[in-house]
């Protein structure tokens, strides 16, 4: 486990590292909150929720709605205060990382039987219309 400053880039943070966070920092990964003081984040980029949202520690005052108060999100951007976080998930594992992969273009599916071969198969099969193709 390593103390780790927030403004350091993501790909350097690994579950387990201790995040040093303050006003205007990007939080580089998702963690859990040990210790906050004022702490107000910006959370419009995964959640489109246009006020801040101020974080504590889970347990400190949380009524036990979702999100748990304890979470910070990686990309959410700390506008007032500090923290101290432990890194939780990074990279595809974090909740950014989930919404990246749904964003990410997929590969056209592959027709089953090329059209040039479409025709001898309908004589082949009577000259109906074709069954359908398992996938």
């Amino acid at each position: 486990m390593e103390t780790v400053l927030g403004d350091r880039v993501a790909a350097e943070v690994v579950p387990g590292d201790v995040l040093a966070l303050a006003e205007g920092d990007i939080v580089p990964a998702a963690a859990r909150i040990l210790e906050a003081a004022a702490l107000l984040l910006d959370e419009s980029m995964l959640t489109g929720e246009s006020l801040p949202v101020a974080k504590q520690p889970a347990g400190a005052g949380h009524d036990g709605g979702a999100p748990a108060g304890g979470e910070l999100w990686a990309g959410t951007v700390v506008l007032r205060g500090r923290a101290l976080a432990a890194v939780t998930a990074t990279g595809a594992d974090s909740a950014l990382g989930r919404i990246a992969a749904l964003l990410r273009p997929r590969p056209e599916p592959r027709e089953p039987l090329p059209p040039a071969r479409r025709p001898r198969l309908r004589r082949a099969h009577g000259g109906g219309p074709l069954p359908a193709l398992p996938a």
